[in-house]
């Protein structure tokens, strides 16, 4: 890996700012979301419409309405023949997606469409299930590597006929949120202090779940509801139980997060003592205590180090501290690129029966956390009035992504002996 940490410019040459790499970051994805694609199709495989919007929200487009219209040509005949385009007034963007909502309902894709919804929408005037495509929120937890709701649960939903607006799905309240982090915004950190590097938000997050984790387990001795150690459950929660591939994590792979742990142990131990106040400044893997002490460091030695890497010059060599700092940093990355990954636009939480989860950030402490049967994630809903509820987005919880909470033998219209529930979602 190379430990190149850029300035503003380098012998004339300006490297890019926050928003360029953005730019450049979704452009190859871009590319990449394409060659999926195309290389799919070439196999035979069949690519489900919902699935392209998913890959392709984050594209430009002047009308929101060609977010849609724009791939009808790669969707089946079913949903081609519900979605005329129809460029008038009287066909609001609002409308189209709903649409849409509705008739990927009839085709059971009801999970694919519940994935890319909730309240983070830009479009007004439209249901939270009803995904706004004209953007990209955050990115989807892969649901194809969990079965929260175990082998045996059937689906059930219910459009209804009479108001639009309304979709009522059965499931189970699991569990209730307690205590939230500050969320993570993926482009601009959010409610996370004003801070340099992303370096610097990945310490906050680690140290905010293993400060709200660990008060929660002292009751059971330190443990984690279903036996697992803090560690592994903070591990787990931090990165969806998914490795950087989308794949299930293994137990050797927390070897990435026990090098971030030894990397900024100092870092974390220092919030501890201050109670969250002592946040460290970064500029790439270099930290400081403060701003001014930031900007104090070197940029001399920077400057020179990357003068030299662009002139092809030698490099001094490493002292054995440094060498095996660098190496600490490399078995570290696929944790920190994995987290960031999935914590962008999210927060951690605890809940009510002291699990650990990853939900979408504008969760708030009271949302209930559901299991809606045939969905293979689980889903943060909140209650509104009269039997209605508001999704909030699907989330990871440690401990019940594989069914474990439906207890066995139970039938699959129950958890841990509670009746189910008919969620009407607004």
């Amino acid at each position: 890996m190379n430990h190149t940490h850029h300035v503003d410019s380098i012998l004339g040459f300006p490297t890019w700012n926050k928003e360029q790499s953005q730019q450049f970051t979704d452009s190859t994805k871009q590319l990449f979301n394409l060659a999926n694609v195309k290389s799919r199709r070439r196999a035979g495989s069949a690519v489900n419409f919902l699935e392209l919007l998913q890959s392709f929200c984050q594209s430009k487009a002047t009308d929101p309405c060609d977010k849609i219209y724009s791939l009808l040509g790669l969707a089946s005949d079913a949903y081609r023949n519900a979605l005329i385009p129809e460029y008038s007034a009287s066909n609001t963007v609002a409308m189209l997606y709903q649409d849409l909502a509705r008739q990927a309902v009839r085709m059971g894709d009801l999970e694919l469409l519940l994935l890319n919804a909730g309240t983070s929408q830009i479009i007004t005037g439209m249901p939270f299930w009803v995904p706004d495509w004209s953007f990209e929120p955050r990115n989807v937890i892969l649901s194809d590597e969990y079965a929260c709701c175990g082998p045996e649960c059937i689906p059930y939903t219910l459009l209804s006929h009479t108001d639009s607006s309304r979709l009522t799905i059965r499931g189970v309240i699991f569990d209730r949120i307690t205590k939230k982090s500050p969320r993570l915004d993926g482009r601009q950190h959010g409610q996370l202090p004003d801070m340099l590097g992303t370096l610097s938000v990945a310490i906050l997050v680690v140290y905010h779940i293993f400060d709200s984790g660990s008060k929660a387990v002292e009751a059971l001795g330190g443990r984690y509801p279903n036996g697992a150690d803090l560690l592994t459950a903070v591990w787990q929660t931090l990165v969806c139980g998914l490795g950087w591939d989308g794949k299930r994590v293994k137990h050797s792979d927390k070897k990435h997060f026990d090098a971030f742990l030894k990397c900024y142990q100092e870092q974390l131990i220092d919030m501890r003592e201050s109670n969250g106040q002592s946040i460290p400044f970064s500029m790439g893997t270099r930290l400081a205590r403060n701003q001014p002490e930031l900007e104090a460091l070197d940029w001399g030695d920077r400057l020179s180090t990357n003068t030299k890497i662009l002139m092809n010059e030698e490099i001094p060599a490493l002292t054995p501290e440094a060498e095996q700092r660098a190496q600490l940093e490399d078995e570290m990355y696929p944790f920190l690129a994995t987290m960031l990954h999935y914590q962008g636009e999210r927060r951690t939480c605890t809940t009510e029966k002291r699990y650990f989860g990853t939900v979408p950030g504008e969760a708030e402490e009271g949302d209930l956390i559901v299991i809606l049967f045939g969905l293979r994630i689980p889903f943060v809903l909140r209650r509104l009035v009269e039997g209605t509820y508001k999704l909030i987005g699907h989330c990871y919880v440690y401990g019940i992504m594989d069914g474990e909470a439906f207890t066995t033998g139970s039938n699959s219209n129950g958890l841990q002996g509670v009746g189910s529930v008919d969620f009407s979602l607004v």
